[in-house]
């Protein structure tokens, strides 16, 4: 019998223990987002009764329970959320809400159907009309264990929760690592939660930078998480632009809670503190959570950030736009990138997976010479200074010098070229699509500047980090580090670029690397390419 797969479902775990046991069974019903509610034996009789609040539980008593319930859904594809409304100190709780609509909620040995409906009627805020109560499975004879949960660390409510708790992070795009490190300044949060959440100067020492979500994005993400697991915290989120930021300086601030990479941090923050006159602050350390799986052998061991970013090269980052004045075939691909970034490399790498590959520079180069018209054109513009003294042809070099140091003359050139390239390419497209070819790859350098993104079915963007680009071109074209800045920073930033791309690639790594992201871009193009329409 097939299962109905939902979108949303909420357990009740009352041993953490056990959970892992019951993954299999969740996941085949489970596709987008799981609420766990943690809820010991000694809270059962309580549940499901309308009339009764529950006993809440002390925070940072249930830290290692929270952790190790994250731990155990590493693996899991789907965004998993363990609530702590229940288990801190911040007044009674007869209602769980949710900002998510609950279709389906499990629960384990320990509870029963009549206690699991009363639930949903009387408990749960967000649920569908028609929602549902499933019992888990517990196929193993293994004996329970006596802990429930507790927390191993014997921390105390009284000695540890502070009304007022500080953390900071990039928080791109929430992995279980953030979750863990957030769930944490929760519980010992007491009032107000303070998050230093990183802006634009403070990314471009990362990996793949250019990809990190933009800080509104983040912020809306955070708080949106922050306020599902935990209603009621106050929760204030504030730019970071360096280590420190509010906490520096606030006087009301007595936790910092950290992660093992960011300790030093922390403890710089605490050294800071002391010269303004302040308290140090209690600091609060998370262990970092491995991987269990490594896609590349570029990644980092523990979860994080930077790898999403790696395995978002190569894939589709935003669907392609519909474009009608555009025939379904041949299908055409925009390859951009800024100088030295390696798009050639990867035009090889497609027309050997059977693509026709126009090179737009090459067709550029052609339009320079004395027999085409943009010629004369040209000389009449920057004079005949810029010719070969012997051949008369144009000295792309000598042209270069002028038009790459004034932003001016360089949009004067552009004026002249584009229109005569454009047209050329177009040609070029239709004698690829004469010749049986279903997907032609535009390579252009300039293709989002000239606005030609217009007549491409999607853009593919080569991204290469500003230092290494211009690093190669001062080993490839043998020009100075100043010569070398003043082309890179006559384009449009990487980051323009790929806000308008369907799909990333860097070659910042060995080939085989750019190798692998080209063939999973082409793998998963053969999949969204329209029907070939019957002849």
């Amino acid at each position: 019998m097939e299962v109905m797969m939902r979108k949303t479902g909420m357990l009740i775990c009352t041993n953490p223990s056990k959970f892992v046991k019951f993954i299999p069974q969740i996941e085949k019903r489970i596709d987008t987002t799981l609420y766990i509610q943690f809820m010991p034996k000694n809270q059962i009789p309580l549940f499901g009764n309308h009339e009764s609040s529950l006993t809440l539980l002390r925070g940072p008593k249930f830290s290692s329970t929270v952790q190790q319930l994250y731990k155990n859904c590493v693996c899991l594809n789907m965004d998993v959320q363990v609530l702590l409304g229940g288990i801190v100190g911040m007044g009674n709780l007869p209602k769980i809400p949710t900002k998510k609509v609950v279709e389906v909620v499990y629960f384990d040995v320990d509870l029963n159907l009549e206690l699991m409906e009363g639930f949903i009627r009387n408990r749960l805020v967000n649920c569908a009309p028609n929602c549902e109560p499933v019992a888990l499975v517990d196929n193993c004879d293994e004996p329970r264990s006596e802990a429930d949960g507790r927390d191993c660390d014997g921390y105390d409510d009284s000695d540890v929760a502070c009304n007022n708790v500080a953390l900071g992070g990039t928080f791109d795009r929430l992995h279980t690592g953030h979750k863990m490190l957030l769930s944490e300044a929760a519980l010992m949060s007491r009032k107000r939660l303070l998050v230093g959440l990183t802006d634009v100067e403070m990314l471009k020492s990362k990996t793949l930078w250019e990809l990190i979500e933009p800080y509104n994005d983040r912020e809306r993400k955070l708080r949106e998480f922050l306020e599902d697991v935990q209603p009621g915290l106050e929760i204030e989120i504030v730019p970071l632009n360096d280590i420190y930021g509010p906490t520096k300086d606030d006087p009301t601030l007595e936790m910092l809670v950290v992660s093992q990479e960011t300790l030093k941090g922390g403890q710089k923050v605490n050294e800071v503190r002391m010269k303004n006159g302040l308290n140090p602050l209690t600091i609060r350390e998370i262990k970092l959570v491995n991987e269990e799986i490594r896609c590349w052998e570029l990644e980092e061991e523990k979860i994080s950030s930077s790898n999403g970013r790696l395995r978002l090269l190569g894939t589709l980052l935003r669907n392609p736009e519909n474009k009608p004045h555009l025939p379904p075939f041949p299908y055409v691909i925009g390859l951009t990138g800024g100088i030295a970034s390696g798009k050639t490399s990867v035009g090889k790498r497609l027309a050997a997976l059977n693509a026709a590959v126009i090179d737009a520079d090459t067709v550029a180069h052609n339009i320079y010479e004395k027999s085409q018209p943009a010629y004369s054109l040209i000389v009449e513009e920057f004079g005949e200074k810029i010719l070969d003294d012997q051949t008369l042809e144009i000295d792309r070099k000598k042209l270069g010098e002028i038009v790459f140091s004034d932003k001016e003359k360089l949009e004067k050139l552009n004026r002249i070229l584009w229109p005569l390239i454009l047209k050329k390419c177009d040609e070029l497209v239709a004698k690829a699509a004469s010749e049986g070819y279903k997907i032609v790859v535009i390579e252009a350098s300039l293709l989002v500047e000239a606005g030609w993104d217009k007549d491409c079915h999607e853009v593919w963007a080569c991204l290469i980090p500003v230092p290494e680009a211009i690093k190669r071109i001062q080993e490839r074209n043998k020009l100075s580090l100043e010569q070398a800045t003043l082309r890179v920073n006559s384009q449009i930033s990487n980051s323009e670029r790929i806000s308008r791309a369907n799909v990333v690639l860097c070659t910042l790594w060995p080939p085989e690397y750019t190798d692998l992201q080209v063939e999973k871009a082409w793998e998963a193009l053969q999949k969204r390419l329209p029907a070939t329409p019957v002849s």
